[in-house]
C-alpha cells in the first residue's frame, strides 16, 4: 500500500472470487444451454440454421464481454432480444425457445434492478410470443397455434418472473455482502496505515483519501464535509459524482439530517431534496460527526438508495471509527509534543533533547554541544518574584534561538540552564556560536519592572561522530561551563553585571 495520501492511494478492490462474482459463473449455465439448442438447430435443417449458429456466437461473445463489464446491459438486452428471436426461429419446436431463455435469464437477472428486471422479462417474453406465432404460422405448426401460444405464455412467463425476481435479489444480496467485507478490510487497511504515522498534518489528508477509496468500494457513495463559518455551513470537500456539487447548505437542513447510523430500520425522512438534487441522485441521506469539531463541522453522506441496511451501517461505522482513530491519533501526538515540549519557553524540554541526542548515537556526524547556565538568574528571582523570572526565561530563549545557525536543536534543560546541539560544526563554529549567545544574553532586557541585566556561563563538548558515545557529551559540557562560572566570579564580572 502507498504510504502517501495521495491519488491511487489506500484502494481496496474486493477478491476476484467474491461471493457475486462466484454466483456470476452462471455465465457457464448460460453458455451451456446455447450449446445445447445446437444440435436441434441442426435437426432442424432449416435455412435459419446458419443465422442461428451465427446468433449463439454473438450471444457468447457479448455475454463474456458483460462479465469482464466491458459492455452496457442495455446493448446486450437489446442483443438478446434480437439473437433469441433468430434462435427461435431456427428451432424445430416453439417449446424449446424458452429452454434455451430460462439460464440466460437467470445469468442476466443476478443483481439486477427492478427496472431492469421488468425490462428484461418484457423482451424475453416478446421474443418468445414472436417464436412461438412464427412456429405457428409455418409447416411444423401442430393444429391451434393461438390456443398453444396462450398456453405458453400463461405457463412461462409468471415463472420467468419469479426466476428474475429472486436472481436479482439474491444478487444484490451478495453484491451487498461482498461491498460490506470490502469496506471492513479498507477499515483494516487505514488503521494500519494510521497507527504508525508520525505527523499530526497529514491525517486529514489519510481522512479524506480514505473517503475517495469508500466511494470506490460503494459506487454511488456521496460524501460533502462541511464547516460553519459565520452561521452558515460552507461544503469544503465532496467525494463522489455529484451533479451540482453544493457551496453552502441551509442550517435547518444540516439540524433535520439525521445521524447515518440512526436511519438503519427506521422510516425514511423526505428532509433532503436539496441534497439529492445536487447529487443528481436519490440518496438515503445521514450525517456523521468529526470528533475533533463536532460544533463545527459534520460530514453529510448519501448511500445509495438501493442499499440495504447492512451497507448502511458498515458506512456509518467505518466513517465514525476511522474519525475517532485519527482523533485519537491527533491527541496522542499532541501529548506526545507536549511532553518533549517546555511549557514556558516553548524549546525542547530534558525529555525532548535526549531523544534527539540519543537519536544521533548510530549517524556518522560531528556533534558539538553547548551547556549554558544563566548567571544572576537566582537573585532577579528571589528579588523581583518568579513572574519576572519566567519574563526573563522567555526572552532568553527566544534570545538563543536567534543567535543560533538554522537546524540548531535548542533546549531548556531545567531552572536557567540551557543546551544547545549543532551538528558538522566544527570547535571553532561552535565557539562563535556561544560568543554570539552570551552577547546576546548579556544585553539589557526590558521586563515589566523594567530594565534588567543578566549573563550566563557556557561550555562546550565534542564527539567526532562514528558510533561515539553521547552519554557524557552533556557532563564534559557542563564541566567547561562551570570553569568560565568560575572565571566570571573570580573576575568580579558577576558583580560588575548585578
Amino acid at each position: 500500500m502507498n504510504r502517501r495520501p495521495g491519488s491511487g492511494y489506500l484502494r481496496y478492490r474486493p477478491a476476484p472470487r467474491g461471493a457475486f462474482d462466484s454466483a456470476r459463473s452462471l455465465l457457464l449455465l448460460a453458455l451451456a444451454s446455447l450449446l445445447a439448442v445446437v444440435p436441434s438447430m441442426l435437426v432442424a435443417d432449416t435455412r435459419q440454421v446458419n443465422l442461428g449458429l451465427v446468433a449463439c456466437a454473438v450471444l457468447a461473445g457479448f455475454w463474456m464481454a458483460l462479465y469482464r463489464d466491458r459492455v452496457p446491459a442495455l446493448l446486450v438486452d437489446i442483443v438478446d432480444a434480437v439473437a433469441f428471436l433468430v434462435i427461435s426461429v431456427s428451432l424445430l419446436e416453439a417449446w424449446e425457445v424458452p429452454g434455451a431463455m430460462f439460464a440466460s435469464l437467470w445469468y442476466r437477472s443476478l443483481g439486477a434492478s427492478t427496472r431492469g428486471l421488468v425490462v428484461r422479462v418484457l423482451l424475453y417474453s416478446a421474443v418468445m410470443i414472436a417464436g412461438a406465432l412464427t412456429h405457428g404460422l409455418g409447416p411444423v405448426a401442430s393444429t391451434g397455434p393461438t390456443r398453444s401460444v396462450v398456453a405458453l405464455v400463461l405457463s412461462v412467463v409468471p415463472f420467468w418472473s419469479v426466476t428474475a425476481f429472486v436472481a436479482g435479489r439474491l444478487g444484490r444480496v451478495l453484491a451487498e455482502h461482498d461491498a460490506v467485507a470490502a469496506i471492513g478490510a479498507l477499515e483494516t487497511d487505514l488503521r494500519a496505515a494510521l497507527i504508525d504515522e508520525e505527523d499530526e498534518s497529514t491525517l486529514s489528508m489519510w481522512s479524506r483519501a480514505s473517503w475517495r477509496a469508500l466511494s470506490e468500494v460503494v459506487p454511488g457513495l456521496r460524501i460533502a464535509l462541511a464547516e460553519r463559518r459565520r452561521g452558515e455551513w460552507v461544503v469544503v470537500t465532496t467525494v463522489g459524482t455529484w451533479a451540482r456539487p453544493p457551496v453552502t447548505l441551509d442550517a435547518r437542513l444540516v439540524d433535520q439530517v439525521p445521524p447515518l447510523a440512526a436511519t438503519v430500520g427506521a422510516r425514511e425522512l423526505d428532509v433532503t431534496p436539496a441534497l439529492d438534487r445536487a447529487a443528481g441522485a436519490t440518496c438515503r441521506w445521514g450525517s456523521v460527526e468529526l470528533p475533533d469539531r463536532s460544533a463545527v463541522s459534520r460530514l453529510m453522506v448519501g448511500v445509495p438508495r438501493g442499499a440495504g441496511d447492512g451497507m448502511v451501517a458498515a458506512v456509518a461505522g467505518t466513517l465514525s471509527r476511522s474519525e475517532l482513530v485519527a482523533q485519537h491519533l491527533r491527541d496522542h501526538l499532541a501529548l506526545g509534543v507536549q511532553a518533549r515540549r517546555d511549557e514556558l519557553t516553548g524549546m525542547s524540554n530534558r525529555v525532548g533533547f535526549f531523544e534527539v541526542l540519543t537519536g544521533h548515537e548510530d549517524r556518522d556526524v560531528r556533534l558539538s554541544l553547548v551547556f549554558l547556565d544563566l548567571d544572576g538568574f537566582k537573585a532577579v528571582n528571589d528579588t523581583y518574584g518568579h513572574g519576572v523570572g519566567d519574563e526573563v526565561l522567555r526572552q532568553t530563549a527566544a534570545r538563543l534561538v536567534d543567535a543560533c545557525p538554522a537546524g540548531t536543536t535548542c533546549a531548556r534543560l531545567g531552572g536557567d540552564e540551557f543546551a544547545v546541539l549543532l551538528t558538522g560544526a566544527d570547535l571553532e563554529t561552535v565557539r562563535r556560536v556561544g560568543g554570539a549567545i552570551e552577547a546576546a544574553i548579556s544585553a539589557p532586557m526590558t521586563t515589566s519592572i523594567g530594565e534588567l541585566r543578566i549573563g550566563c556561563s557556557w561550555g562546550v563538548a565534542c564527539l567526532a561522530g562514528g558510533g561515539d558515545d553521547t552519554t557524557g557529551l552533556l557532563a564534559r559540557a557542563d564541566a567547561a561551563m562551570y570553569e568560565m562560572k568560575r572565571a566570571h566570579w573570580a573576575t568580579g564580572e558577576h558583580d560588575r553585571r548585578h
